[in-house]
């Protein structure tokens, strides 16, 4: 016996929502409702679910068709990474082998980042929805923060770098203002600044990589923020952990670190020159304080070359800002009238120097220039100067006539009085 309704019985949903198949398609059990008749059967209350993408959009739009029926409908058939509830607890499948799937329980909680691992039947266990993110734990957020960082990082390999970074920025999300329940503990805390530290790290490289350098810059200086706050509390719990999870300090405080001071350097390298050296300064001094490794000798390094770069940038910017002061003063400022002043006072004090065997009209033209510059301290052209000792070392210097000197002056003389001469002629015969 079955129906379908649009009514909802207000009923607390079944903890675990089974995944089965319906002669409508595939679909999820909501709620279990007991019969109101003698033979104890009971109510399923399923949403139905045709395809993957329509059960994505059903989702979002909280919206299904729903189906009433009071036969127990069969399970899917399981496939990996699917999700299961067994008489174990919660789990997932790893693999299957033969007639068996391999299962990673992931209710329980072992020391460290244990799992433990069954080989069941499908007749012994149901496939079941996963989880939506408010209704997980604790350590259920760290596990899916993990596995997001972990796909994230196979789409970086591939140089997919924006859409790495959406799945980085996806998993600090999930865990940047976790609740903590009565099943965190220190543990759990130390695995959640390392998927912090690791996850902006690579967020500011994927940002470098797109020319994203503001995002990239915030995101170098968060992981920086946190690792120097674990730093001051060195032999802390946390720290301990982390130690225990073979994170060391090298690796921490030396290759991370370093990490960061490089992204920062990289992500200021266009806007403030004197920061990215800085920063590299620093990041130097941190390598020369660790244990050699393969990671800091290389970014020992890549820091020289960047180093190289930047003053090359900075050299260069320099010069161009130095242009640009000039241009805007032009050559009639206060420091372009000073030295040809330096330059004609070391001149004058030698005395001119003139050809012992000069023309007469040689000179009469020095005198005259002399006579026009009248004291020698008012301002003196220090390019006439060399023009005359030149000219006067030529042998036939001829002294320009009036008419070249003020030729284009006649010129435009005549044509203005032409023009003037043509408009009264033509205003006399209007009359």
């Amino acid at each position: 016996m079955s129906s379908t309704t649009n009514r909802s019985i207000k009923q607390p949903e079944d903890e675990h929502q089974r995944l089965v198949n319906t002669i409508y398609g595939k679909g999820e059990v909501i709620r279990t409702h007991p019969s109101e008749e003698e033979n104890g059967s009971r109510i399923y209350e399923i949403n139905l679910l045709s395809n993957e993408k329509e059960e994505n959009f059903y989702r979002k739009q909280k919206s299904f068709a729903t189906l009433y029926t009071c036969d127990n409908p069969p399970g899917v058939n399981p496939n990996i990474d699917d999700e299961i509830i067994c008489q174990f607890g919660r789990g997932k499948i790893v693999s299957k082998e033969n007639e068996s799937c391999k299962i990673k329980l992931t209710s329980w909680r072992l020391n460290g980042s244990s799992f433990v691992y069954c080989y069941l039947r499908p007749s012994s266990f149901d496939v079941v929805c996963r989880k939506v993110l408010g209704k997980m734990n604790c350590l259920e957020k760290v596990m899916l923060s993990q596995a997001i960082k972990k796909s994230a990082s196979i789409k970086f390999q591939e140089k997919l770098y924006r859409e790495a970074l959406k799945d980085y920025e996806n998993a600090v999300d999930i865990v940047k203002y976790l609740q903590h329940d009565n099943i965190s503990d220190n543990y759990l805390r130390a695995q959640i600044v390392q998927i912090m530290i690791t996850c902006n790290n690579n967020e500011a490289i994927c940002c470098l990589k797109i020319n994203d350098y503001s995002r990239g810059l915030r995101y170098a200086q968060n992981a920086l923020l946190l690792i120097n706050a674990l730093e001051q509390k060195r032999g802390s719990k946390i720290h301990s952990f982390l130690l225990k999870e073979s994170i060391s300090d090298v690796k921490l405080f030396g290759e991370w670190k370093v990490k960061s001071m490089v992204n920062i350097a990289k992500a200021s390298m266009n806007k403030d020159y004197d920061k990215a050296l800085e920063k590299l300064e620093q990041a130097k001094k941190v390598i020369s304080a660790q244990e050699k490794t393969v990671m800091l000798i290389n970014s020992e390094k890549e820091i020289s070359r960047l180093r190289s770069t930047l003053l090359i940038k900075k050299k260069a910017f320099r010069k161009k800002e130095k242009l640009r002061a000039m241009a805007m003063f032009g050559s009639n400022g206060k420091s372009n009238d000073v030295t040809p002043k330096k330059n004609m006072s070391e001149n004058n004090t030698k005395g001119p120097t003139i050809p012992k065997k000069e023309d007469e009209t040689c000179k009469k033209k020095v005198s005259k220039n002399k006579r026009i510059e009248g004291d020698m301290n008012k301002k003196v052209s220090f390019e006439e100067d060399f023009m005359d000792e030149e000219e006067c070392s030529e042998e036939n210097v001829e002294e320009p006539t009036w008419y070249s000197q003020h030729a284009e002056a006649l010129l435009i003389s005549a044509l203005g009085i032409a023009l003037i001469g043509g408009l009264f002629f033509l205003k006399s015969n209007k009359k």
